[in-house]
């Protein structure tokens, strides 16, 4: 489907085994496959993951703050499907493969 990282999803699942995070499915579904991926999924922090960021945060230098919340302000509440066309917009290879890119408006001006 496009940028995939097998890392990002173990560390999805290990933060899940945490319960740092909780996840939905989606409104609609961004493939035809009936089983409910990571990718299919909508993920928020818990009250315990918000208490180990906050713990993690705390340990990095302030430029990095700065730039953790620049990039959490930036794409935290972006939906997946603009995320995905601005990926794709910016970084053409990624989307070499991707199952979805028919469903989505790259070709457009930025997002």
């Amino acid at each position: 489907m496009g940028p995939f990282s097998e890392y990002v999803y173990e560390e999805i699942e290990f933060l899940l085994s945490l319960n740092a995070i909780e996840s939905e499915p989606l409104d609609r579904a961004i493939s035809n496959d009936n089983n409910a991926t990571l990718a299919e999924k909508r993920f928020s922090i818990t009250p315990k993951g918000q208490k180990i960021a906050s713990e993690l945060e705390k340990q990095l230098e302030a430029k990095y703050r700065q730039e953790l919340r620049t990039v959490v302000d930036t794409y935290n509440r972006m939906a997946l499907t603009r995320l995905l066309e601005y990926v794709y917009r910016e970084y053409p290879s990624f989307a070499a493969e991707s199952e979805i890119l028919d469903e989505l408006d790259v070709e457009s001006g930025p997002v």
